[in-house]
């Protein structure tokens, strides 16, 4: 870090304490720490203490919100994808009259002019759907080719 950021005063303590005395070793790395900042006793920590226990804490409370907005972002997706499916259908039902009133005469009922209706708008968004994934997938893919993992840089004392 020191050599991708010379004039950033970050630094990173890591202390592994004994099973059943993490309290301990927070408080005596509490007491250096406020001791090596020169941290009057009345003034708040300059500093952060971290356990592993806190960051997979912090880590569940963001995924489960990144989950919480992918369910809303999906419904919402849903939401509009049901109506762009019903519009379209409802074209496609009221440009076909002739065609429903000679199946009709012909002797289809309701339920086989309903049936295939709802078939067609099964297929169509069936085939958009894969599409999509399709499309999704390879999109992915080409990103992950394009952009490859970060480099891992070796810091030296």
């Amino acid at each position: 870090m020191q050599k991708l950021f010379p004039n950033a005063r970050e630094n990173m303590l890591i202390v592994i304490a004994e099973t059943g005395k993490m309290v301990q070793a927070e408080d005596e790395v509490r007491a250096v720490l406020r001791n090596e900042r020169r941290v009057p006793p009345n003034k708040p920590d300059s500093f952060s203490i971290s356990t592993s226990e806190q960051l997979v804490e912090d880590f569940d409370k963001v995924a489960a919100m990144v989950a919480l907005v992918i369910v809303v972002l999906s419904s919402i997706g849903l939401l509009v994808g049901g109506i762009g499916v019903m519009n379209i259908t409802l074209v496609s039902v009221t440009e076909r009259t002739r065609e429903i009133g000679i199946r009709k005469a012909v002797g289809a009922r309701r339920g086989d002019i309903t049936l295939q209706f709802l078939t067609e708008a099964v297929v169509l968004t069936g085939l958009g759907g894969m599409l999509g994934m399709f499309f999704g997938i390879w999109s992915a893919i080409r990103a992950a080719r394009l952009a490859p993992a970060s480099q891992i840089v070796e810091l030296t004392p």
